[in-house]
């Protein structure tokens, strides 16, 4: 139980770092580069994304303090059956989302290069990804 206190400990400063540093970089960028619509929506979502960040930090910070809510949480993390329902997710969600790309690669093709070339790179980079794992996987399993 120790281990998944430091573990937590860890998520928190991480998470609160984050929190910090990603709102303040997207405020700097957007006075540095001015009023645009990728400013402005560059800083909607960093806000976005730290408000689940600081949700999760006070979820463990509050886990952290209370001894049955830490177990709860560590019996949902380390239970087997929860484990294989995430790794069923992430497989079935990254091949779909892979099959998404390489057909709006294909649709983009008709309309414009830029889109073509820039979803053609993101269905190269995903496939590199998940083959990498694969590999990765197979031997460190083996």
């Amino acid at each position: 139980m120790e281990t998944f206190r430091n573990k937590l400990k860890k998520r928190i400063v991480f998470g609160s770092v984050y929190c910090c540093l990603i709102p303040l970089l997207a405020i700097v960028l957007h006075f540095c580069v001015g009023e645009t619509l990728s400013s402005g929506f560059t800083l909607g979502f960093a806000t976005g994304i730290a408000a689940v960040a600081l949700f999760f930090v006070v979820q463990s910070a509050r886990a952290l303090r209370n001894s049955e809510k830490l177990r709860k949480m560590y019996i949902a993390e380390t239970d087997e059956r929860n484990q294989y329902i995430q790794s069923r997710c992430a497989v079935s969600g990254i091949l779909i989302i892979q099959a998404a790309v390489a057909l709006a690669t294909l649709v983009s093709s008709y309309f414009n290069r830029t889109v073509f070339f820039t979803l053609l790179a993101s269905t190269y980079c995903i496939a590199l990804i998940v083959g990498g794992c694969k590999l990765y996987y197979h031997k460190k399993l083996s």
